[in-house]
């Protein structure tokens, strides 16, 4: 990207027609561009290749933005897989899909296409990879970004500029030119949970990220650190998510916040999990304050926990 990377905060946002499903539902009220490099306006690049970004400035990243073209006119289901630290690494939300239609490829036009990952949380930092899958009619190719050079002959040090690779082969592939197309866009947050990779934010209301939930696990002799979070708002369960220690494929828990201010004005936090591994969860509610912490005791089956009591209404 180079010197035409930038980052704009507060910038209020309009999203293009081509927009792929959402991954927690309704679009947001404001985004900014985390990072944006020119494209080139000719899609030459196959898909086979992948894109790295090394340094993403934000904390979740709503927004995707690619540019395709195709030699054959017809109806093609693009879709954008975004995982953090490598090819093969944990997923950013979920894969995001878009049904486009392309004209006759025209090399003066490149059509553009927004994948929404709905504030999907990440690490501000985190390396980025992105892979794309298509099927259609004909071969579809993306936007390379500005500059006429195919290949660069070595990469720019410090890498911290996004990137094309050969393929898509983990962890990172093979380097293949610094310059590549593209805009991502993070939700501008305030107020309640800010989620992230560690942190799993649960609604009371729809969008009001009231409850902040964090989990560490020890398991002796020297496996520790923080859970790793996974909404399910994607799904529409905007009450609840899940936990992973060792690998996104093997969820460890799922917890959820309850209003039963109509029950015995109180919020119940319950949650389950199908591990001996020791943990510890901390629920804290933004509006009071109040965080509730549990504890599960190393190479001892966890109980359900039902607390009925854990936070006072409203």
């Amino acid at each position: 990207m180079g010197s035409h990377r930038r980052r704009v905060v507060g910038f209020n946002i309009v999203l293009p027609v081509l927009l792929a499903a959402s991954w927690l539902g309704a679009a947001p009220l404001r985004a900014s561009v985390v990072d944006a490099c020119p494209f080139g306006g000719i899609a030459r690049e196959s898909l086979a290749r992948g894109i790295v970004v090394p340094k993403f400035e934000g904390t979740n990243l709503r927004t995707v933005q690619l540019q395709y073209g195709s030699y054959t006119a017809g109806t093609y289901r693009i879709t954008a897989t975004v995982r953090r630290g490598s090819f093969d690494g944990p997923l950013v939300g979920s894969p995001q899909t878009a049904y486009v239609f392309l004209v006759p490829y025209n090399m003066s036009v490149a059509a553009p296409v927004t994948f929404d990952f709905g504030g999907a949380p990440v690490n501000e930092n985190d390396v980025l990879t992105i892979t794309q899958t298509v099927s259609g009619p004909g071969d579809v190719f993306f936007d390379g970004g500005m500059g006429t050079s195919a290949v660069d002959p070595a990469p720019p040090l410090p890498m911290v500029e996004a990137y094309e690779t050969e393929d898509t082969a983990p962890p990172l592939s093979t380097y293949r030119k610094a310059r590549v197309g593209l805009t991502l866009t993070q939700d501008d947050l305030s107020g309640g949970c800010l989620p992230s990779a560690t942190a799993l934010c649960i609604d009371n209301v729809p969008g009001d990220r009231r409850f902040e939930v964090t989990m560490d696990f020890d398991h002796a002799p020297s496996l520790h650190g923080p859970a790793f979070a996974v909404s399910t708002a994607a799904l529409g369960v905007t009450n609840g998510g899940l936990f992973w220690f060792f690998s996104q494929r093997n969820p460890e828990m799922l917890v959820k916040v309850l209003n039963a201010c109509s029950v015995n004005q109180r919020f119940w936090v319950f949650f389950t999990a199908g591990t001996d591994v020791g943990f510890t969860v901390h629920v804290r509610d933004t509006v009071t304050g109040q965080v509730k912490t549990y504890v599960n005791a190393d190479n001892t089956p966890a109980l359900p926990l039902q607390d009925t009591d854990a936070f006072v209404c409203p």
